[in-house]
């Protein structure tokens, strides 16, 4: 199991091996097939996020996983300027995948994209939100 060394290395102080282990650790768990392990992993990767490049690979991986934790975790990442951008495209990725999961994923799906729209400052952003929302309407 290669999430222990790299576990190791993402929480050291060595700025640049706790770069590549965390970055290593991110890619790692987007490949556990069970989402709810995945999502403790993520919520494991977030506490070892030092600087906004890592929170942006994290917002991504959060984007790929299919659960309403997701949403939990990427919606308070729009009111945080270096990262918003990429919070919202990782919303409108997740966005379809989770409205077809239930009913209840889906209005979190609207709520979600509803969001982006009303916060995002970028123009395109909140209109590939709004073709998403009616995708999942």
């Amino acid at each position: 199991d290669a999430l222990p060394p790299l576990r190791a290395l993402a929480s050291g102080d060595d700025a640049s091996r706790q770069v590549l282990g965390l970055r290593g650790f991110i890619r790692l768990a987007q490949t556990e097939a069970d989402l709810e392990k995945r999502a403790v992993l993520l919520d494991e990767a977030a506490g070892m996020v030092r600087r906004a490049d890592e929170m942006k690979l994290l917002l991504a991986a959060w984007g790929k996983t299919p659960i309403l934790r997701s949403v939990d975790f990427l919606l308070p990442r729009l009111d945080e300027a270096e990262v918003a951008a990429e919070a919202a495209v990782a919303v409108i990725a997740l966005a379809p995948e989770l409205a077809k999961i239930n009913r209840d994923s889906r209005v979190r799906a609207r709520e979600a994209l509803a969001a982006v729209i009303e916060k995002s400052g970028s123009e395109a952003i909140r209109e590939r939100a709004g073709k998403a929302l009616e995708a999942v309407n």
